[in-house]
């Protein structure tokens, strides 16, 4: 009798186990899929929210002084694909950071969505993760924002 008790309790303990060992298996595969949910609203409320959002490469960064509250930098980039606003080969923007980067992204590609300054005409990168990484992913819901921007312009979705 004491050996089937044994048995019985080393299959339960197994089966319990291997249960929370699917639950475990499954919680990170939802916490990932929050964290890309998440990742696709800010770039679709950064879409909306800007004038300007485009594939870019960083070139060239230069110190311009305090001018955003926090030492400003000048970020000169090339444009690889724009997804909304006027089409551009190169743009530059102003981004302030609280603490100076041990080094700069150079050659790194990011999506930036970018405000523009009524004063001067200059864009400019918000706080809060305005520049997101150029991930397939990303660069596909990029185009899809613009694609489907394009048709709500479009006449058939224009009210008579």
């Amino acid at each position: 009798m004491r050996q089937a008790t044994l048995a019985f309790a080393l299959a339960l303990t197994l089966l319990l186990v291997q249960a929370g060992a699917m639950c475990f298996a499954e919680g990170p595969s939802t916490a990932q899929d929050d964290d890309k949910q998440f990742i696709f609203d800010l770039l679709a409320s950064n879409f909306e929210e800007t004038p300007y959002t485009a594939l870019v490469k960083i070139v060239e960064v230069e110190r311009k002084g305090n001018e955003m509250l926090y030492p400003t930098y000048l970020y000169r980039c090339e444009v690889i694909e724009t997804y909304k606003g006027k089409k551009l080969e190169k743009v530059e923007f102003l981004r302030g950071i609280e603490e100076e980067p041990k080094a700069f992204p150079i050659g790194k590609s990011y999506i930036v969505s970018l405000f523009k300054n009524k004063e001067d005409g200059r864009f400019f990168l918000g706080d809060n993760a305005w520049d997101l990484p150029a991930t397939e992913n990303l660069i596909e819901a990029a185009r899809k924002l613009s694609r489907d921007a394009g048709k709500s312009k479009s006449p058939e979705s224009l009210p008579d």
